[in-house]
Parts: structure tokens; C-alpha cells; sequence
């Protein structure tokens, strides 16, 4: 049994507490951050595509 909800983010991938306000420096992507999918799980390999955009927007974000 697996879970594809993981930590809630922001269209920059950065980590939201639970009021919703970005945790500075934290960032999450891929099948640590909650799924573009939602709760479902289509297929081994679904999170890639997800994991790497999001992981291009995190590092965009952190180098500014």
C-alpha cells in the first residue's frame, strides 16, 4: 500500500505550512511533494514528468 499525497506545495514547488504560507528554503518535488494527479496513481513512472518540472521551478526559484 502506497500514498500518492505528499507535502503541499506552491506553483514553485516550495513547501506551504498549514496556513498555507511557503516554508522558507523548503521546496519538494517529485513523489515527496502532494500529486498533480491527486490522490490517484495511474502508473509506474507517472511523478517523472512532475518531478522534473517541478524540480526545474524549485531551483529557478532558489537561484533568484
Amino acid at each position: 500500500m502506497a500514498t500518492a499525497l505528499g507535502l503541499r506545495t506552491d506553483p514553485d514547488a516550495r513547501v506551504l505550512d498549514r496556513h498555507r504560507n511557503p516554508i522558507p528554503r523548503l521546496y519538494a518535488c517529485g513523489n515527496d511533494a502532494d500529486s498533480v494527479m491527486a490522490s490517484e496513481y495511474p502508473g509506474a513512472g507517472c511523478q517523472v514528468g512532475a518531478g522534473l518540472i517541478f524540480g526545474y521551478l524549485a531551483a529557478r526559484h532558489a537561484a533568484r
